[in-house]
């Protein structure tokens, strides 16, 4: 995606700053000020103009229905994905939203699970994380990889702000392998070559993970 464009990186930082309705809650307030930029960055890089092929677009990369569902205009003359401010806080809102239905519906999960299933969600769609958890569904490759790539651009101090040091840290890694190990297969097995191309991905990532947030 090319260079970040450091003035637009602070420019959204002080939107994020404005999110309203957080600080009561730790979990919320972590997302908002450690989650989020890690997710922006993932998306666009901080482009407010980018667009995906699947016509994704903004900072927050949200889709055409999405955004007007959070109340952004989207139409042939105007585009409010575009718009920083109204991007930041549409799809901090909706990051949010998932986040507190995740918890709702899967209360027995950890901390740490939830974080890893709210970004499924972000990444995949609420509806899809529900027909995996009810093993009707898997997700895609990226929708498997997505929260490694996110959480691996958050500092090993802050996220242990959220997840705890040492062994809760290693409990968030082994849930993201124990997934790999559950849901390549399934995905490969009329592609049995890809198995090892995508086990190998997935031990690089969980060892960039490993040295992210090892102990010291």
């Amino acid at each position: 995606m090319g260079k970040i464009d450091s003035s637009q990186k602070e420019k959204v930082q002080s939107l994020l700053g404005k999110i309203s309705g957080v600080e009561k809650d730790p979990d919320r307030k972590w997302i908002v000020d450690n989650l989020m930029p890690a997710l922006i960055e993932h998306e666009s890089n901080y482009n407010p103009k980018i667009q995906s092929g699947a016509g994704a677009k903004g900072l927050l990369q949200l889709m055409p229905d999405t955004a007007r569902g959070l109340g952004l205009r989207v139409d042939s003359k105007k585009d409010e994905r575009e718009n920083p401010d109204k991007s930041v806080n549409a799809g901090t809102r909706y990051f949010l939203s998932q986040w507190d239905s995740i918890n709702q519906k899967y209360p027995d999960k950890t901390k740490q699970e939830k974080l890893i299933t709210a970004l499924r969600a972000y990444n995949s769609g609420p509806g899809r994380v529900d027909q995996v958890e009810s093993g009707k569904a898997s997700y895609s490759k990226e929708g498997l990889s997505y929260p490694d790539y996110v959480l691996g651009k958050i500092p090993k101090d802050k996220l242990n702000i959220f997840t705890g040091s040492g062994a809760k840290n290693q409990s968030l890694l082994d849930s993201l392998l124990k997934e790999w190990e559950q849901e390549v297969p399934k995905q490969a097995e009329s592609q049995p070559e890809k198995i090892e191309s995508q086990s190998q991905q997935n031990k690089s990532l969980l060892d960039q993970l490993n040295e992210a947030w090892g102990e010291e």
